[in-house]
C-alpha cells in the first residue's frame, strides 16, 4: 500500500503537474500562424507567475510527502517498535503502582479477559467493575474466563494458604483463603445476572499456580502474590501471548465448570450492594460448591464484606 502511494505520487509528479500547466505550449502550436524560432520556444516555456507559484507548491508538496513517507519506512525497519516484535517482553516495575495502572488501562480497552490466579481478590475489586461498566455504557459484549482454585480441595487450599504465608503475609489462613474463594464466586454469580454484556465463566482448579495471569486483548500481564515482584508483560500479537493463552484454553479442560445461572440470584434480584449473610449459601449451593463444613455466621459476614469492599494487595 506505502509503495503503491508512493508510485502514485511519483507520477503525479513527472507527468500530471507538467500536463495542468502545458496550455500556453498546447495553444502556440494550434495558433493559425504558429510562432517560429525564438518566439515558439518563449510560448512553450513562458507562465504566468500564478502558475509558477502554484507548480512550486505542488513539487514541494509532494516531495515532503515522498521524503516523509520514505523516511518513516526506513526508521520503522531500522527500529521496529515494540508492538512489532514478535518475541516481545517487557519487565514492569511494581513502583508507582505501574502493574494496576496497566491492568485498568486494558480492562478499558478489552473484548475479552482470561484470569488465572489463586483467589481472585484484584479480579473482583477492579477488573470485573471495569469490565462490566464497559460493557454496560458501550452495548457490547464482552468476555470473561476465571480460573481460581477449588475451595472444596483441600489439599490446594493449604498449598495456596502457605505460599501467601511465605509471601510476607504471615497472617495468611485456611479459613482466609476459603472465604476469598468463595466472595469470587459469589461475585461471578451475582454479576451474571446484572451485567447480561458480562459473560462469565468460572473454572475451579485442583492445583493452583505461584503466578497470576491477566490476558486481555491488549496484552498478557504475569505477576506473583509479592507485590515488590515486577511483572512480565507481553503484547497480543507476540508469540508469547499466543502460548500462554493457549496454555490457559487448555486448563479449563481440566477445571471444574462452576455453574453460575442461579435462580436465587435471577429471583430475588440480589445485586453486589444488597447482599446478605442469607444469600450466600443459596448462592453457593445453587453454584454446587460443597463444602466439607457448615460455613458459620462470622464466615458468612466475612464474605459479604470481601464481595461489597474488596481490597487487594495488587501491586
Amino acid at each position: 500500500m506505502v509503495i503503491l502511494l508512493l508510485a502514485l505520487l511519483s507520477i503525479a509528479r513527472i507527468f500530471v503537474v507538467p500536463y495542468l500547466f502545458s496550455k500556453p505550449a498546447q495553444q502556440a502550436a494550434q495558433s493559425p500562424t504558429p510562432p517560429t524560432g525564438a518566439s515558439l520556444v518563449t510560448a512553450m516555456v513562458q507562465k504566468s507567475p500564478t502558475e509558477e507559484f502554484v507548480i512550486s507548491i505542488i513539487e514541494n508538496l509532494i516531495g515532503t510527502i515522498f521524503i516523509s513517507i520514505a523516511g518513516a519506512i526506513g526508521l520503522y525497519y531500522l527500529s521496529p517498535p515494540e508492538d512489532h516484535d514478535l518475541y516481545a517482553i517487557a519487565s514492569i516495575d511494581p513502583s508507582g503502582k505501574a502493574i494496576s495502572k496497566l491492568l485498568r488501562i486494558a480492562a478499558k480497552e478489552s473484548s475479552e479477559w482470561m484470569f488465572q490466579g489463586g483467589s481472585g481478590t484484584w479480579l473482583r475489586s477492579e477488573t470485573m467493575p471495569l469490565l462490566a461498566k464497559e460493557a454496560r455504557v458501550e452495548s457490547s459484549v464482552i468476555k470473561l474466563c476465571v480460573q481460581i482454585i477449588d475451595p472444596t480441595n483441600a489439599e490446594a487450599v493449604k498449598a495456596y494458604t502457605d505460599y501467601r504465608r511465605g509471601s510476607d503475609q504471615p497472617d495468611w489462613t485456611v479459613e482466609r483463603t476459603q472465604a476469598e474463594l468463595l466472595a469470587t464466586i459469589v461475585s461471578c454469580a451475582i454479576y451474571t445476572y446484572a451485567e447480561p454484556n458480562l459473560k462469565i465463566e468460572l473454572h475451579l482448579r485442583k492445583t493452583f499456580s505461584r503466578f497470576r495471569f491477566d490476558l486481555s486483548s491488549k496484552y498478557v500481564v504475569i505477576t506473583t502474590a509479592d507485590p515488590r515482584a515486577p511483572a512480565i508483560k507481553a503484547p497480543s500479537h507476540s508469540h508469547y501471548y499466543a502460548q500462554y493463552k493457549q496454555d490457559l484454553l487448555q486448563a479449563t479442560v481440566t477445571a471444574k465448570e462452576c455453574k453460575l445461572e442461579n435462580s436465587a440470584v435471577e429471583n430475588k434480584k440480589i445485586r453486589l450492594e444488597t447482599l446478605v449473610e442469607a444469600d450466600v449459601d443459596e448462592i453457593i449451593q445453587a453454584a454446587n460448591i460443597q463444602i466439607a463444613y457448615e460455613l458459620t455466621d462470622d464466615i458468612r459476614t466475612e464474605i459479604v464484606k470481601k464481595v461489597k469492599e474488596p481490597r487487594s494487595k495488587y501491586a
